[in-house]
């Protein structure tokens, strides 16, 4: 009886805080779920009764499913997981490889290596339906995808996703993408430095230098790297002068690191604004717990995945 009213309790919860949080502002994401920091609440209801909660921005990670047909980017992914598994840069190359052969058009080839490796079945040839199906992919292990509880290997799982268009939004994504993304980038894209990811990081944590804490913080808004960067005091008092936090960009920014994210955003790399959130709830109720997630669609509110435990 009791589990089932801890259920009812962080069903009706989150249900409660996607119809809440549809109302925020797409582009300033990251004011609202920091990567390294997302919202995480604990709410006391009543006594014997608590709720903890967290929002995580999916756009935030790589999609795996539109980045294979991308060299540029399975560049990237392979840097990744190179940095977060510890792995040798070509045997990362190998593995998203083989995740990439998971994916595309049908290869007799492909299907003779699971055969010939004593796999009984062969690979899917289609998108990824769910993260956990990766371990059916030729190479890639639990200890790969969830990590070993180490810091030296954290796991890659909580950087990628299959949801969103395969574009990294920079107001939320992590230290660890953007780098990754530097790394993988560079070689088309010289003026992507890596002290254009310290000046981005630095800006976007603002005066404090810590994201998500403050009204100092900076984000880039509209969906236009052009567009002057806010910050949070300002997104909620419209009748600021937005014109006068355009200074930031002199104070952040070189004109190679402005002209380096211009570029990324026309060719389709970067976004400044997010296609789905994963709602994440767990109820306490008598020290009986129950979680439920969820992602959910920003521009409509439909959910795309519902997780209970």
């Amino acid at each position: 009886k009791r589990q089932l009213k801890a259920y009812y309790l962080a069903r009706g919860y989150l249900l409660k805080l996607i119809e809440e949080k549809q109302i925020l502002p797409i582009s300033i994401s990251h004011l609202y779920f920091p990567y390294d920091d997302p919202i995480l609440k604990r709410e006391l209801l009543s006594q014997g009764q608590i709720v903890e909660y967290s929002i995580i921005d999916e756009q935030s990670k790589f999609n795996i499913n539109e980045i294979v047909n991308n060299p540029d980017m399975m560049r990237c992914l392979a840097h990744l997981l190179s940095n977060i598994s510890g792995r040798d840069f070509n045997e990362a190359q190998r593995l998203v490889g083989n995740l990439k052969d998971w994916i595309d058009a049908q290869d007799v080839q492909e299907d003779n290596i699971y055969k010939s490796k004593g796999y009984s079945y062969l690979p899917r040839n289609g998108e990824i339906a769910d993260l956990s199906e990766i371990l059916l992919v030729d190479g890639w292990t639990e200890e790969i995808l969830y990590g070993d509880g180490t810091d030296t290997n954290k796991g890659i799982v909580d950087f990628i996703t299959i949801y969103g268009d395969g574009k990294i939004n920079i107001n939320s994504c992590s230290q660890e993408v953007l780098n990754a993304l530097q790394k993988g980038l560079n070689q088309t894209y010289s003026n992507f430095r890596p002290q254009t990811v310290a000046n981005l990081m630095d800006f976007m944590a603002g005066d404090d230098g810590r994201v998500g804490e403050g009204e100092d913080d900076n984000c880039l808004v509209q969906d236009r790297i052009t567009s002057p960067p806010l910050n949070i005091a300002q997104v909620f008092n419209l009748n600021n002068d937005w014109s006068s936090v355009a200074d930031d960009i002199d104070r952040y920014f070189r004109d190679t690191d402005w002209a380096a994210l211009q570029d990324l955003k026309r060719d389709g790399f970067i976004t400044t604004g997010s296609q789905a959130l994963r709602f994440e709830v767990t109820a306490e109720l008598n020290k009986v717990r129950q979680k439920i997630a969820a992602i959910v669609k920003i521009q409509d509110g439909q959910i795309l995945y519902w997780y209970e435990k």
